[in-house]
């Protein structure tokens, strides 16, 4: 009976340790910034727009998406004392296809052509 408790016990607790990530508007962020209730944030850069996971000094854990030209809102941050980190958007292979594609596509036109048949015509 003990270890039964002592089991869900655990299993309540950890359920607890991670909070869920609330999604709320650029707006709503920015309020929470006024009114000082964001202790940290990791803003991810290098995008059109920038994702941002906060945690606020409650322990509870935001995310919302910044616009690309987010000055006003660092500023903010800032000013409020807002732990605020700023890391890199990971590289994706996905930019490098095209790339790619016009480099296949220049090979097979130099091997035609060491091959002496025009690139332009059918074989």
């Amino acid at each position: 009976m003990k270890i039964a408790m002592f089991v869900a016990s655990v299993v309540l607790a950890a359920g607890q340790a991670l909070p869920a990530t609330a999604h709320i508007s650029y707006t709503q962020f920015l309020q929470h910034v006024r009114a000082g209730e964001v202790a940290s944030a990791v803003i991810t850069s290098g995008r059109a727009a920038a994702p941002v996971t906060a945690r606020l000094r409650d322990g509870r854990a935001i995310d919302t998406v910044l616009p690309g030209d987010y000055d006003h809102a660092l500023t903010l941050m800032q000013e409020r004392n807002v732990d605020v980190e700023i890391v890199a958007a990971p590289l994706s292979l996905w930019n490098a296809v095209p790339f790619g594609l016009l480099l296949a596509v220049w090979l097979i036109l130099l091997w035609r052509v060491r091959r002496g048949k025009t690139p332009w015509l059918p074989a």
